[in-house]
C-alpha cells in the first residue's frame, strides 16, 4: 500500500504540517500485474499480504481488476507492506519510510506456500515478489 503526504504550504521540519494524505494500491509486482491486465493479459500475482485492512483491500482491488489472486498468501499477525512518502509543496520527495517487515518474514517460505494447488496455463504471466526482487515468470 502506498501512502502520500502533501503539505498545504511550505514543509516545516520538526512539527506537524497541515496537508493531505492519500493512499493507493502499490507494490512493484502489483503494479506490473495491474498493467499486464490492463493490456489484456492474464496474470496471477504471487505475493504476501498481512491480515489487516490494507491486505484485504489490496486483494479485493486486484480481484476487481481481473488479477488472479489465488496465489496470494495472507500471513497471520503481520502488517501488509506499506510505503509512506512525504513530498514538499514543489512535489519533491523529502522523506520516505518503507515498512517491508512482511517480506523479511518470508525467509522460511518457498513458492509452494503460495501455489500449492493452483494450476494455470503456461501462457499466463506470473508475478512473484521475493525479497527485493520481482520475477516475471
Amino acid at each position: 500500500m502506498d501512502l502520500l503526504g502533501v503539505p498545504k504550504k511550505h514543509l516545516k521540519q520538526g512539527t506537524s504540517n497541515p496537508g493531505k494524505v492519500s493512499s493507493s494500491p502499490g507494490g512493484v509486482g502489483r503494479n506490473i500485474a495491474e498493467n499486464l491486465v490492463r493490456l489484456g493479459q492474464t496474470c496471477c500475482l504471487m505475493a504476501p499480504i498481512g491480515d489487516d485492512a490494507n491486505g484485504l483491500f489490496l486483494q479485493h482491488h486486484a480481484q476487481q481488476l481481473g488479477i488472479q489472486t489465488e496465489c496470494m498468501v495472507t500471513l497471520a499477525g503481520e502488517s501488509t507492506s506499506t510505503y509512506l512518502s512525504i513530498i514538499d509543496a514543489a512535489g519533491d520527495m523529502q522523506v520516505a519510510i518503507a515498512d517491508m517487515a512482511l517480506i523479511d518474514s518470508l525467509a522460511n517460505f518457498s513458492s509452494n506456500h503460495f501455489c500449492h494447488t493452483y494450476k494455470a496455463p503456461h501462457w499466463w504471466y506470473w508475478i512473484l515478489i521475493w525479497r527485493p526482487i520481482v520475477w516475471l515468470i
